[in-house]
């Protein structure tokens, strides 16, 4: 038996975590050293062999193979074992059978893994070797993917005053999007994310990249006890502070909204980016008003600034029509899209619905005693959770914690902190919970609940199985929960009530251009019939719903938003433009059209979330259709595919949006300096930092072979600290092909050839100028004995110095 399965008995048999020893937490969860690596952890925190404890034994020794050799047991760790179905023989054998519920329909499931099988790896290697500046700056030898690659230099390369929609998958790396970003302007770089807690965990994870620190990396909360809020206001107005995470209330009512007016009007703030930007056009349309009303601040700072400001949308998924809700939002000169979606290829789906709530309860207690840890059980309601956690709590857990709108702020921060760190096995939680934790190792996510919609669905599941490899996803139903998620649709005001509020808020006018319809209101207003009827906070946001109903419906436009403290009042103005008469009896019916729309939009939601739960549609299908047809496909195991006999087969790799063909013009120089001679890179940087300096030429491609000689050489001819560049890869020379990497029209490169001319580059119809580099010891003529400098169309320069000296691109 291996020595560490050999110390684990031990251990048990001597109620003495010490008996395991002390490791590192490993890497990869593909093994029994991980479960043990959690037991040792867990169990010497001061706990007496438990729920906890037992469910980690449970999961190392199936992941072991399904036994160990565990004799003379005593009886407490025995009864804990067994209640994860941890039996042992006779012989003193500890065996844990498969978990393969009673109420699942086992076709498909191969009967010897169960559902709880050793983790595999179900994302590809799609890493691609790195530059020398992206390891100096952000510590990486390789980007995730050539997509994330490109996706960063789409951000980068975007001119002043466009936006940039990027989707790439969970854990492909896409906040690197914005640390670029950041780490190569020179103003502040404000990232907008929908929560706290992901406010926090991006600035720890910036923290960490090696020369992001002179940035001075902060995040904005108010009341945070290690961020004192004037303090963050003073670093971002200094101009001290170069990257900043914040709520969308902070940005469009809170205290950081008068100094980001004030970058914007100075030049000062270069970029926007908008984190898990696929929420504006869903929690913004009814819950969170100010993610939609960032964008009329936005559209202020672009005017302050003069359309300089650089926007970067992100997301792992939008649909078709966040992405054009988006557009409109958010519209400038130049729009730009790079998406490169994938359902998650990890996720095993396991659904079922029971007709009564104590069956259902029960088996979700069964699966909290034999799924894997980390795991978390999710509910709809902040009652629910409670609940849940009172009971397991009751069943003899306590690695527990309780996640939910209603946990205060210093409590979150705990639970978050214990959450990373692992100090927590299952988190109890409603959605509130998980938008931007970015904790890697989950294996299992459990739904005590229907959630009202297929995308709150994929994006909760979406917390398992971050680090690449397979996790398990369960959803437990009642019939009560149906009508609980029926109903989670958002609470329309009467025709009356809209009369009433838009009324309330049009005598506050004040005129700004009467000739064009411009006036300012104040959302604020306390002058209503409603006051009563609601509290302060409410109204505020009832009156900012109805604004931004109106604007959806077209019949106003919002140009600005301003606080405005009086002695008497505080106030919040929002100047518009009206395309209605004011006076209009009947403002319900002017908004009727769009709510229709947006009533049908939620629930369509919901009947994909049921049909996925029916068993009668592919899991996969269903968000293959919510996500558009240039998503890629994958499946890690649905009920409909495990129907079918479709094991999960090999992931592809993420897409790189294709280019537009071109025509480009075609540059060959001669006698280059050799590639593969050490002692000769100084040549070769010399005339690399020649193409930048007289060209203005920053990317480069070269075969796998020399790629090592050629990042040498780059770094050597730019520096520890350049401005970014590009070498690409140019891969095996074979018909057919096709560059893995994006060349625009307008853009141009240089391919250089160590050894012999790559002919796939040579005759490639992407870009607008390649300039082609024939280093010495490269074959000077192709096949046919003709020189390269020869063919047909191309421009040729007998020596480096011939090429640095010429002007246009007039082509022979």
């Amino acid at each position: 038996m291996n020595g560490l399965l050999f110390r684990l008995a031990k251990a048990l048999q001597n109620q003495a975590p010490q008996e395991i020893p002390e490791y590192s937490k490993p890497s990869c969860p593909d093994s029994f050293e991980y479960p043990i690596w959690r037991l040792r952890h867990a169990w010497t925190q001061g706990n007496a062999f438990g729920a906890d404890e037992a469910v980690l034994v449970r999961q190392a020794v199936r992941w072991a193979g399904g036994q160990i050799l565990a004799p003379q047991l005593p009886e407490r760790v025995r009864d804990a074992l067994n209640t994860v179905s941890a039996y042992c023989d006779d012989a003193g054998r500890l065996a844990c059978q498969p978990f393969l519920p009673r109420w699942l329909d086992p076709t498909g499931i191969n009967l010897d893994d169960g559902i709880d099988p050793l983790p595999v790896r179900r994302v590809p290697n799609e890493a691609v070797p790195a530059e020398a500046y992206v390891t100096d700056s952000f510590g990486y030898t390789h980007w995730k993917s050539q997509a994330l690659k490109e996706a960063c230099w789409e951000a980068f390369e975007a001119p002043p005053g466009s936006t940039v929609l990027v989707a790439l998958p969970t854990g492909s790396g896409k906040s690197l999007c914005f640390h670029f970003l950041a780490r190569f302007s020179s103003g502040l770089t404000l990232v907008v994310v929908p929560t706290v807690a992901l406010a926090i965990d991006q600035y720890c994870a910036a923290r960490q990249l090696p020369l992001l620190g002179h940035l001075d990396v902060r995040y904005f909360a108010a009341d945070d006890p290690d961020f004192n809020a004037k303090q963050v206001v003073d670093a971002v107005r200094s101009g001290a502070t170069r990257l900043l995470f914040a709520s969308p209330e902070a940005c469009v009512s809170g205290r950081l909204r008068p100094v980001l007016d004030e970058l914007a009007s100075q030049g000062r703030l270069d970029n926007v980016v908008i984190d898990e930007a696929h929420m504006v056009g869903t929690w913004g349309i009814y819950f969170r008003v100010d993610f939609q009303l960032l964008s009329t601040v936005w559209q202020n700072w672009r005017k302050r600034s003069k359309q300089s400001i650089r926007t970067l949308l992100l997301s792992a998924t939008f649909t078709p029509e966040c992405r054009e809700g988006l557009k409109r939002l958010f519209p400038s000169e130049v729009w730009m899209e790079f998406v490169s979606q994938r359902l998650r290829p990890e996720i095993s789906y396991y659904l079922k619905q029971f007709d009564n709530g104590a069956e259902r309860d029960q088996s979700v207690i069964e699966c909290v005693r034999h799924l894997p840890r980390p795991s978390i059980l999710y509910t709809t309601s902040v009652k629910d959770a409670k609940l849940w956690y009172d009971r397991l709590l009751s069943e003899g857990f306590c690695r527990v914690g309780c996640f939910t709108g209603d946990t205060p702020r210093a409590e979150r921060r705990s639970l978050l902190d214990r959450w990373r760190t692992d100090a927590i096995d299952m988190m109890v939680a409603t959605s509130a919970f998980g938008l931007g934790v970015d904790k890697p190792d989950v294996r299992s996510i459990v739904h005590a609940c229907i959630p009202e919609d297929l995308d709150r669905f994929y994006q909760e599941v979406g917390r398992a199985g971050r680090d690449g490899y397979s996790a398990i996803s369960v959803l437990l139903a009642t019939k009560k929960d149906y009508y609980v998620a029926s109903g989670l649709g958002p609470t329309l005001l009467r025709p009356q009530t809209v009369q009433e509020r838009w009324q309330s808020l049009w005598r506050t006018r004040e005129c700004i251009d009467e000739e064009h319809h411009r006036y300012r209101v104040n959302v604020q207003t306390k002058k209503d019939e409603l006051t009563g009827t609601r509290t302060y906070e409410e109204n505020v946001r009832w009156n900012k719903r109805l604004l931004l109903q109106l604007l959806r419906a077209g019949k106003l436009i919002l140009l600005d938003l301003k606080d405005a403290a009086t002695a008497d009042e505080d106030a919040e103005w929002i100047t518009l433009e009206l395309r209605f008469p004011p006076e209009s009896p009947d403002i319900c019916s002017l908004i009727a059209p769009v709510r229709q729309q947006e009533l049908e939009l939620l629930q369509r939601g919901l009947e994909r979330m049921l049909a996925c739960l029916s068993g009668h549609d592919r899991v996969c299908s269903v968000l293959h259709q919510l996500y558009g047809k240039g998503t890629v496909r994958e499946c890690g195991g649905c009920p409909g595919c495990r129907g079918l006999r479709r094991a999960p087969g090999e992931t592809r790799q993420l897409l790189v949006p294709t280019d537009i063909t071109a025509t480009p013009s075609v540059h060959v120089v001669m006698n280059m300096p050799p590639m593969f001679h050490h002692n000769e890179s100084g040549s070769l940087a010399r005339w690399l930092r020649r193409a930048r300096q007289v060209k203005g030429l920053n990317r480069f491609a070269c075969t796998d072979h020399f790629f090592p000689k050629l990042v040498e050489a780059c770094r050597e001819a730019f520096g520890g600290n350049p401005q970014p560049y590009r070498v690409d890869l140019l891969g095996l020379d074979a018909p057919g092909w096709e560059p893995s990497f994006r060349l625009g029209p307008d853009d141009n490169m240089i391919a250089l050839h160590g050894d012999r001319v790559h002919r796939g580059v040579f005759d490639m119809h992407r870009g607008h100028v390649v300039t082609h580099w024939i280093c010495d010891g490269c074959d000077p003529v192709d096949e046919r004995g003709k020189r390269w400098a020869d063919h047909k169309g191309v421009r040729p320069y007998v020596t480096p110095e011939a090429w640095i000296a010429s002007g246009g691109n007039r082509v022979y």
